[in-house]
């Protein structure tokens, strides 16, 4: 009797196929056992990671200034790179960001009406050799860091708590479903 919402562009792209056709196999498992599933397209999930940005970077930098001031040399490039960002975004920017956000968890509450769960790839490829920064997602080389970004934001930006579950193996490494 479980109600399984499936986040459909999560399957379809930005993702490995392989990864997704496992995670697909899993949730036919679920199917099988008693749960519908319907796929769902929520519109938040397209645009959360920016929205996401604009909300965590301001914050992260805000919590970071004293440390990011007296001793920047501590972060990593990138990790600084982010907290310079935060610093110098406009509060504008911030305040669009909440708003955005309230519009994505109102979104997420009417889903959560019909649903029980929402399903997803964890993450859109298997795990990274360690060391490893870049991933090919449809030919394209892309940061590992953001090629998460559209697969984990959305559940983020919102304050869901999403499991990760294992779904099976590509390529001997493991395939993760999430669960929101």
């Amino acid at each position: 009797g479980l109600r399984i919402g499936l986040v459909a562009a999560r399957f379809e792209r930005g993702v490995d196929p392989a990864v997704a056709a496992t995670v697909r196999e899993a949730v036919a498992q679920l199917e099988a056992l008693g749960a519908t599933v319907e796929a769902v397209r929520p519109q938040f999930t397209e645009t959360a990671g920016v929205v996401h940005q604009l909300v965590m970077l301001p914050e992260a930098a805000q919590n970071h200034l004293q440390w990011l001031r007296d001793c920047p040399e501590l972060y990593g490039a990138d990790v600084r790179a982010r907290l310079l960002a935060g610093v110098f975004l406009p509060g504008s920017a911030y305040v669009t960001g909440q708003k955005a956000r309230r519009v994505a968890f109102d979104e997420a509450r009417e889903l959560f009406r019909r649903y029980d769960v929402l399903v997803q790839p964890e993450m859109p490829v298997v795990p990274p050799k360690i060391g490893q920064e870049l991933v090919d997602l449809g030919g394209e080389q892309l940061a590992y860091r953001l090629a998460l970004l559209p697969f984990n934001s959305p559940w983020s930006l919102i304050g869901l708590p999403a499991l990760s579950v294992p779904a099976g193996f590509v390529g001997g490494l493991p395939v993760g479903m999430a669960v929101v």
